[in-house]
């Protein structure tokens, strides 16, 4: 009896596929986040997202492997932060600032 409960519970949910592996790189072809089609739909963020990504690989090139691995984790929190931005009443201005303070970080302008 109990296993025809779980049964019966269980049907009518879909199950929600877990998000893709982390990527330095943005694919528009194969948007995840609803900020991935704010960024790509507009050629000012995606530019931009473009030039973050030559940073980010510029400064992995020189790195050590202590501070690669801690380039890369600093990256996939600031992808995640900037994913955040799609609840933002300000997406876009949101994304700019943050694009901003990455570039900063990563030793852009």
């Amino acid at each position: 009896n109990s296993l025809l409960l779980v049964l019966i519970a269980g049907m009518g949910q879909a199950s929600v596929p877990p998000p893709p592996p982390w990527s330095p790189a943005l694919d528009c072809d194969r948007r995840v986040y609803a900020t991935d089609g704010l960024i790509c739909e507009d050629a000012g963020l995606l530019a931009e997202t473009r030039k973050i990504e030559v940073a980010f690989a510029r400064a992995l090139t020189s790195a050590s492997d202590d501070r690669a691995r801690q380039l890369s984790d600093d990256q996939q929190a600031w992808t995640r932060q900037r994913n955040m931005c799609a609840f933002d009443r300000k997406a876009r201005a949101c994304v700019v600032r943050l694009q901003k303070q990455r570039m900063k970080a990563l030793g852009g302008r």
